[in-house]
């Protein structure tokens, strides 16, 4: 499909955020799509969606309320709150501490608790389009507009940039990255979706990428 904006896997499925509809699309291990789910009450255009594992919901942004939206993963709206990051693009969850991380196209990257209290902002120098984070490296991924992914400290320092090419065809749009086996999914505006592997480390380990594995 089109108008993808932010992805995450929840259980064996895949939500992939849908710009137009206001919620997402539904997919199965395959990624043959199996439905779609509208938020409601209804919001605005979709940019960025995570899941969060502890409690079983999803973190949804919508762009043009600047708001952050936790839900079921039926859609249904259970808290609100608003992100202040310039061009709001992206979202990523932490398990370890539940917090979220709202991301802009602006470079701007904000921690909040769950319930939406600031916990830390900072900017980096790239336009960011995807966010994930990988909780075993206490770190965070996020994808810069051209498409290329960097790894930050969770206080904004650099560690590296981890994916030098393009990430995913056609205009780059979220990440979603599991922690446990070093996969990450990007998806493209467009409905492409690259998958990438590296190792599984520890902080103190290299964090060298391997090559792109597939392309849907």
């Amino acid at each position: 499909g089109t108008g993808v904006h932010g992805i995450a896997q929840v259980g064996d499925e895949w939500f992939l955020g849908n710009f137009e509809l206001g919620g997402w699309n539904v997919y199965d291990s395959n990624f043959i799509q199996t439905g779609t789910v509208a938020v409601s009450p209804p919001i605005g255009t979709v940019r960025g969606l995570c899941f969060d594992m502890n409690a079983g919901t999803m973190f949804v942004g919508e762009y043009s309320a600047q708001m952050i939206h936790e839900t079921t993963t039926a859609g249904v709206i259970l808290n609100s709150f608003p992100t202040v990051v310039s061009g709001f693009n992206a979202l990523a969850f932490n398990p370890d501490n539940d917090h979220v991380f709202a991301v802009g196209y602006q470079g701007q990257v904000q921690e909040l608790t769950r319930t939406g209290t600031q916990v830390n902002i900072w900017t980096g120098s790239y336009n960011w389009t995807g966010a994930a984070c990988d909780y075993v490296n206490d770190t965070i991924l996020l994808m810069e507009g051209d498409d290329r992914v960097l790894e930050y400290e969770f206080d904004g320092t650099l560690v590296e940039m981890v994916i030098t090419g393009d990430a995913v065809p056609d205009n780059g749009q979220g990440l979603a990255y599991d922690s446990l086996t070093g996969i990450l999914h990007a998806t493209g505006q467009y409905g492409q979706i690259g998958i990438w592997e590296r190792a599984v480390v520890t902080a103190t380990e290299s964090t060298s990428w391997g090559a792109l594995k597939a392309m849907y």
